[in-house]
C-alpha cells in the first residue's frame, strides 16, 4: 500500500512540477537471483531474490532568471522483490544553480561516494555494496537520518546505524558543487547532527575528467559521531582510464582512521583494480579488492574492521552484462570472498561481518540479474 501511494504522490507532484518548469520522473527496478555456498557444512547453501538500489524518483528545474536555476529531487527506494518503500528516503533535495555551481539543502550522497561507480565493489550491480565494510568506506550507511543516535557509540551487532561508515547520504546537510573548470570540479558537503553534542561530518572532493581520465581525491570527517570527542577520517584516492571505446581499467587506494581515547587509535588501508572490456550489447568486468588488517587497537564496540595477524581478506569478482536494450540489461556475476583466520567479512543481504561462520571463510556468491531503468 504504501509504494501505490508513494506512487501516486510522485505523480501527482510530477504532474504539478510540469506545469512550473521542467519534470522528469525516472527510476530503475533491478532484481536478482543469488546462491551462495562456502559457509562450511553447518550453514549449508542459500538462494535468495533481492532488489539491488531499485528506486522511483521525480526531479525537476525551474529558470529564475537567465543565470539562475532553482532545483529539487525526491527519490524512494522501492523493495521490488517483498514491496514497500518509504517516499524520500533515497537522494531528496531543493537548491539553486548557476554559472557559479549549485547549492543543495537535504538528504543527500557526500562527494566521497560520487567515486564510488569508478572503481569500487558493488556499484555495477552486485551484492558486495551492502556489507563488505573495509573493502570500501567501512560500509554503507546512512549517517544522521530517522533512527540514528550520534554522540552515544555506535550500537555492537547492529549495521542500521552504523556510525564507522564513510559512504551514504547525509542527512541535515548543505552541499556546494563548483562548476567545471578545464576538467576539475571542487565538491563539498557539510551534515549537522542536531544532536546538541556538536556532531558534524564534512565531506569533500577534488575530481578530475577529462581526455578519458576520471577521477581524483576524496576526504571525509566525522566529529562526535561516535561518541563526544572522537574525531574520525577517511581519505580515499581513484582513478580510471579508458583507453579506447572497447577498454576501460580503474583503481583506488584508501585510509581510513578511527580515534581511540588512551589507545591506540584504529587505522586500516583498502585498494582495489578492475577492467572492463565493452563491445556492442556486450560488456565483461574483471575485479579484485583488497581490505588489509587493522593496525592499533579495535575500537570498544565492532567496527567492521578485523584486527590481527591475518585479518586480510581478498574480494574477487566476474561480471558479464548484455544489454537487450539501452535500458533493460541482463547479467550474471560469480563473486567469491577469501577471509583471512581472523576477518570475517561477508555478501551484501547475506549477513553481517563478524557474525557467525563468517570467520576465516570463503563464500562464494553466484548472480542472475535483470535490470530496467526508466
Amino acid at each position: 500500500m504504501r509504494g501505490f501511494l508513494c506512487g501516486v504522490l510522485l505523480a501527482s507532484l510530477a504532474a504539478s512540477a510540469a506545469a512550473q518548469g521542467t519534470a522528469l520522473v525516472y527510476g530503475r527496478i533491478n532484481l536478482v537471483l543469488a546462491g551462495h555456498a562456502g559457509y562450511g557444512p553447518e550453514h549449508g547453501h542459500s538462494a535468495t531474490e533481492n532488489s539491488l538500489s531499485s528506486k522511483l524518483g521525480i526531479k525537476g528545474r525551474e529558470a529564475l532568471t537567465d543565470t539562475l536555476a532553482a532545483t529539487y529531487v525526491i527519490e524512494t527506494g522501492i523493495g521490488a522483490d517483498t514491496g514497500g518503500g518509504s517516499l524520500g528516503n533515497r537522494e531528496t533535495s531543493v537548491g539553486l544553480a548557476g554559472n557559479w555551481g549549485q547549492l543543495r539543502i537535504g538528504y543527500m550522497l557526500a562527494p566521497f561516494d560520487d567515486f564510488h561507480n569508478i572503481a569500487g565493489p558493488g556499484y555495477f550491480n552486485n551484492l558486495s555494496n551492502d556489507n563488505i565494510n573495509g573493502f570500501w568506506a567501512n560500509g554503507y550507511s546512512n549517517l544522521l537520518g530517522a533512527g540514528s543516535k550520534p554522540c552515544d557509540g555506535a550500537v555492537p551487532g547492529t549495521d542500521d546505524n552504523n556510525n564507522f561508515s564513510f559512504d551514504g547520504r547525509l542527512a541535515n546537510s548543505l552541499r556546494y558543487d563548483g562548476p567545471v573548470l578545464r576538467g576539475w570540479q571542487f565538491s563539498t558537503h557539510m551534515a549537522l547532527g542536531e544532536s546538541g553534542c556538536g556532531t558534524r561530518v564534512w565531506s569533500s572532493k577534488l575530481h578530475y575528467t577529462a581526455n578519458g581520465w576520471n577521477g581524483g581525491l576524496a576526504f571525509q570527517t566525522h566529529r562526535n559521531l561516535r561518541g563526544p570527542g572522537l574525531s574520525d577520517h577517511a581519505v580515499l584516492l581513484t582513478a580510471s582510464y579508458r583507453f579506447n571505446p572497447n577498454y576501460y581499467l580503474a583503481g583506488y587506494l584508501q585510509h581510513l582512521r578511527y580515534a581511540n581515547p588512551g589507545r591506540v587509535s584504529l587505522r586500516q588501508e583498502a585498494a582495489g583494480i578492475l577492467g572492463r572490456y565493452l563491445s556492442g550489447p556486450h560488456i565483461m568486468e574483471l575485479a579484485m579488492y583488497r581490505a588489509g588488517g587493522g593496525r592499533g587497537m579495535q575500537t570498544p564496540t565492532f567496527s567492521g574492521i578485523f584486527v590481527g595477524s591475518d585479518a586480510r581478506a581478498y574480494l574477487y569478482s566476474l561480471t558479464y552484462h548484455y544489454g537487450l536494450s539501452v535500458r533493460t540489461d541482463l547479467w550474471a556475476q560469480v563473486e567469491q570472498l577469501r577471509n583471512g583466520a581472523q576477518s570475517g567479512y561477508d555478501f551484501g543481504n547475506t549477513g553481517k561481518a563478524g557474525a557467525e561462520g563468517t570467520m576465516g571463510r570463503h563464500p562464494i556468491a553466484f548472480l542472475l540479474g535483470l535490470r530496467h531503468d526508466f
